[in-house]
């Protein structure tokens, strides 16, 4: 499938393959707004130029920035992400967190994120939640949680030094 059949397919109520239903003109206008939605956000993570390429062809990066944007084809008020920034390149990383920090302000999405990146867990959240085999070990904001002793020794353990 190419980039945009692989957006249309998470498009609500996609008509599918059913002739019957592209007939019907309301089918059509939605097919019609569904692909324009989709061409946005290509756009908004820079993939537009993507859209007739097969989704297979696309770098680890662009798979993930593929994955957001069917997930957001849906018009979700929470989205969660599982680990958005595992084996993303360093340039990667500054974009999809301008996306994620976008979809929060622009869109009003609830953020959901599961993440061992500190650094973009501390700068794309309004609160944390630090867990440690199994436990919940610190919650509130970044700067609090950052400041945690438990989370301190947790991350760099109880005998930590810092240079």
């Amino acid at each position: 499938m190419t980039v945009l059949e692989n957006i249309l397919v998470a498009a609500p109520r996609n008509p599918g393959e059913h002739l019957g239903r592209m007939l019907v003109p309301k089918a059509r206008r939605r097919e019609r707004e569904a692909r324009a939605r989709a061409l946005e956000l290509l756009e908004l993570v820079r993939l537009d130029g993507y859209a007739g390429s097969l989704a297979g062809t696309l770098s680890g990066g662009e798979r993930k920035l593929l994955d957001l944007v069917r997930a957001l084809m849906v018009e979700p008020s929470i989205l969660l992400l599982d680990e958005p920034m595992a084996g993303v390149t360093p340039a990667l990383r500054i974009e999809l967190l301008e996306h994620i920090l976008q979809l929060r302000t622009r869109d009003g999405i609830t953020l959901l994120i599961v993440e061992h990146d500190l650094d973009f867990v501390m700068r794309a959240s309004d609160r944390v939640v630090v867990m440690n085999d199994g436990q919940v070990i610190a919650v509130g904001t970044p700067d609090e949680v950052r400041d945690n002793e438990r989370v301190v020794d947790a991350y760099l353990g109880s005998h930590h030094e810092v240079p």
